[in-house]
């Protein structure tokens, strides 16, 4: 009988997972892997943590919670830090692997580690078969090839909305065989849990049951999706938006099976302008995806994919005062504490204090994008930095996004309650 192993990345999850459904198709023996890469543990360019204190407990929780679904199916989730290449290629030789089922990554580092662990594997006589988990379309039924991405939003919406078929989710597997008993499992490493800010908008933890558990709540039992649309810019509490971003970045939720639902929400309950603007949401986050793959390393340059000159004044005391919160101007602060205190931020928070730095602070925007990555929870490659370079002018859309604090802070928080409240801290 043949074995697989299904490499887990950015896809922490049992559903809607092509990887795991393609390797139960010729084998019940599946090896389950996750490799904490080394790199993680390292520092960005910027001399930021590469994975901050909260986005690692976020995907430490849903990897214990990975190797529970895998337990109840018959196996168990194997747990290594390394390098994936070599590590692949050593649980492969000594457990006899006939193939490997990974989900393919739109990120540069990401495509570099899967081009050098493939090439090894096939050198050493193994199969490696790659498939498409992260987006909502598949790139086999896009009107167009990935490398002509049309670079701005609306013309790619046009393109695919209403034409580009969605697929459906794929079958969860019903069991696979136990694995040997004399592989190790590993230890998945034990993070002191945080207690939860009291005033964090994102209270939940992480892992696969967690995150189906608020797409439940968001859609069914509280019905938010209702009102996504007017209250998709609040600051405060839990519900003025979906709050499925941090589970999307670590794959614990795939957006088809998200999309899947909604479909039936609509059919059984409502469909109205927000349901909607929720499905063009998950449009963006597929199309930044998208520029990403088209573009690579043109989107970390400083000038961004349109070889753009920006005008920065590098001063490190400047920074740091807009990574503390104490900038003087109140609005952005209070988002900087928020975002440093829970590792959470609302979107209306981040366009603004995104703005800010670039615009009126004049640094350089990878800088942000870099402070973004480390604490953020809901990390994403393509949508942290294609956000970054959109709103600094080098991105896909040419237009200087400078934003008014005053009025941004009357409009969005007129109270001055979101402000008040996390200044004090």
């Amino acid at each position: 009988m043949k074995r697989a192993l299904v490499w887990y990345r950015n896809d922490l999850r049992i559903h809607d997972h092509p990887p795991t459904y393609y390797a139960r198709q010729v084998t019940e023996s599946i090896f389950p892997l996750f490799i904490w890469r080394a790199s993680w543990d390292q520092k960005t360019e910027w001399g930021d943590p590469k994975v901050g204190i909260f986005r690692r407990e976020f995907t430490i929780e849903a990897l214990i919670d990975l190797r529970e679904s895998w337990k109840k199916l018959g196996a168990n989730l194997l747990f290594r830090t390394g390098n994936p290449t070599s590590i692949l290629t050593e649980i492969c030789l000594q457990f006899g692997i006939d193939c490997v089922f990974y989900s393919i990554e739109q990120g540069t580092e990401e495509e570099a580690e899967e081009l050098e662990a493939i090439a090894f594997l096939k050198k050493n006589g193994i199969e490696s078969f790659g498939y498409y988990s992260e987006t909502l379309h598949h790139p086999d039924d896009l009107p167009f090839d990935i490398s002509s991405t049309p670079e701005m939003f609306t013309n790619y919406r046009k393109k695919v909305e209403g034409i580009t078929p969605i697929r459906d989710p794929f079958a969860e597997p019903l069991g696979v065989l136990p694995l040997p008993e004399d592989i190790k499992e590993g230890d998945i490493p034990a993070v002191p849990s945080q207690p939860k800010h009291t005033h964090t908008a994102f209270p939940f933890r992480g892992g696969e049951s967690k995150a189906k558990l608020r797409l439940q709540e968001f859609l069914w039992i509280k019905k938010e999706v209702i009102n996504y649309k007017e209250t998709r810019n609040g600051l405060l509490g839990v519900s003025y938006s979906s709050k499925l971003s941090p589970f999307l970045a670590q794959g614990s939720l795939g957006p088809r099976y998200i999309y899947s639902e909604l479909k039936t929400f609509e059919s059984k309950e409502i469909a109205n302008e927000s349901t909607y603007w929720f499905f063009f949401e998950l449009l963006w986050r597929d199309y930044f995806k998208w520029i990403l793959a088209k573009h690579k390393y043109k989107l970390f340059r400083k000038t961004g994919i349109l070889g753009k000159k920006q005008e920065t004044h590098l001063s490190w005391d400047v920074i740091e005062k807009w990574r503390k919160g104490q900038t003087g101007v109140l609005w952005i602060d209070a988002h900087m504490k928020e975002l440093a205190l829970t590792g959470y931020m609302s979107n209306r928070g981040r366009q603004n204090v995104a703005s800010f730095f670039v615009h009126q602070l004049k640094q350089d925007w990878r800088i942000g994008a870099s402070w973004f990555e480390s604490l953020l929870i809901d990390y994403d490659v393509a949508s942290n930095y294609g956000n970054w370079a959109y709103f600094s002018g080098v991105g896909n859309d040419p237009r200087m996004r400078v934003m008014n604090m005053e009025s941004q802070s009357k409009a969005y928080d007129p109270e001055g309650t979101f402000t008040s409240l996390w200044n004090q801290f």
